[in-house]
């Protein structure tokens, strides 16, 4: 029996798991097989706009505010993608919790992105480049479970499960100490 925790929101964490606390799904006993295959996850949300290459750099607030818009985005889309993983728990179907990520970490992927682009102000980079080390880590994460899940290797989920939880406390502590309303906060 899978006692795997539904992932993106690590992401997340997850980054992005950054954006939302990561849930666990306690046992699936009792659930009924879904009907159909979880509905795929729908286009890129639009990213807020990135600060121009040039000029001077944001103040700590304006930047706070670009990066909370997008980490609320991210937070959104991990809340649907927990969603269709729990829903696939439910069921006793790993493979398709597998998919589910599969479908939703490339989007995850390019909130990172767009983080990892806007322009940064002056001082503070230990605690933004620990952020964004921990959201990069939370990708790679996702990758990593979706192939356990499909190998169906519960010591693997665990693991991987542990390790993003460490990482969710890290991050909601520079969250914190930065200022941030949502980026690297939990829910």
């Amino acid at each position: 029996m899978m006692h795997a925790r539904p992932v993106l929101g690590a992401l997340v964490a997850a980054a992005l798991l950054l954006a939302s606390g990561c849930g666990s799904s306690g046992g699936d006993d009792g659930a009924k097989p879904a009907a159909a295959a979880p509905k795929p996850a729908a286009a890129a949300p639009a990213t807020p706009e990135v600060a121009a290459p040039t000029g001077p750099a944001p103040t700590k607030a304006a930047y706070v505010r670009r990066a909370d818009r997008v980490c609320l985005e991210a937070r959104g889309l991990s809340q649907r993608a927990n969603e269709a993983v729990t829903k696939a728990f439910a069921a006793k179907q790993p493979t398709a919790a597998a998919d589910a990520i599969d479908r939703y970490m490339p989007i995850f992927a390019t909130h990172i992105e767009t983080l990892k682009g806007l322009r940064r102000p002056k001082g503070d980079q230990k605690i933004l480049a620990g952020l964004i080390k921990v959201m990069d880590s939370q990708v790679k994460a996702l990758a990593d479970e979706s192939k356990a899940l499909r190998d169906q290797d519960d010591a693997l989920l665990q693991q991987i499960g542990a390790a993003q939880q460490q990482e969710l406390s890290f991050a909601e502590e520079l969250g914190k100490q930065y200022g941030f309303k949502v980026c690297g906060r939990a829910v």
